[in-house]
């Protein structure tokens, strides 16, 4: 009987970039698409804590449309809360004299001169103002917070419900179609399915390699369209 000799070899073991990048073992593929998967829901999860933070307490404080406007518009907004108020009864002197004091904060804060000269209501200066309006009508006489009621309906801004609706949809989308789908199929489909059969690998390697890039492709895109002015 012939002596049957016994060799091996080791297999040379893939770089890094080569493994996660060019890889074509439908395990590592599955991983990727596992990975990639949780880190979309995090970002997706991640637009309804901005959601919830935005629910949590009453009015708006960040989706909003800033309030713009140029100095001499400024001007005759402040001029009608003094007509009004004078409909109304009068005001204090006090009330008068921080009246003037938060348009003279606000001019403060124009930016640009002559016919681009523009002012924009927020991040703190929105903040300064909500809570000036707030400490006013605090001490206000019914007349007073009548008129203070109009001047904050304008400075606070308007709320942006084209924001909500992108995001509350974007975070449907991704979490269906960019997180569950292809974490289920792509993740545990690559990883299980070919063991389960008793299969080497994915019948189309490569075809699973592009899969998974177009995925990455995909969920870009998708992102993009969240980012992205404009509605559809």
């Amino acid at each position: 009987m012939a002596d049957a000799t016994l060799s091996g070899h080791d297999h040379e073991r893939p770089g890094f970039f080569t493994r996660w990048f060019m890889s074509t073992n439908h395990k590592d593929i599955g991983i990727l698409y596992l990975f990639t998967a949780g880190l979309v829901g995090l970002i997706s999860v991640a637009f309804t804590v901005y959601m919830r933070l935005e629910l949590m307490e009453p009015g708006v404080q960040y989706m909003y449309l800033a309030f713009e406007s140029s100095p001499a518009a400024l001007e005759s907004l402040f001029g009608r809360v003094s007509e009004a108020l004078a409909t109304a009864g009068g005001g204090t002197n006090a009330f008068a004299d921080q009246l003037s004091s938060l348009q003279a904060t606000l001019m403060a804060a124009v930016s640009g001169s002559g016919d681009e000269a523009r002012l924009v209501v927020e991040g703190g200066l929105r903040a300064e103002v909500i809570q000036t309006l707030d400490a006013m009508a605090a001490t206000a006489n019914p007349g007073e917070a009548s008129a203070l009621l109009g001047l904050k309906d304008h400075l606070d801004g308007q709320p942006d419900g084209h924001l909500w609706n992108v995001l509350i949809t974007g975070h449907g989308v991704l979490m269906m179609f960019f997180v569950v789908i292809p974490a289920l199929f792509g993740g545990f489909g690559n990883y299980f399915m070919p063991l389960m059969i008793g299969a080497p690998d994915m019948a189309f390697p490569r075809l699973n390699n592009l899969s998974y890039w177009l995925y990455v492709a995909g969920t870009a895109l998708a992102f993009c369209a969240v980012f992205i002015d404009g509605g559809a």
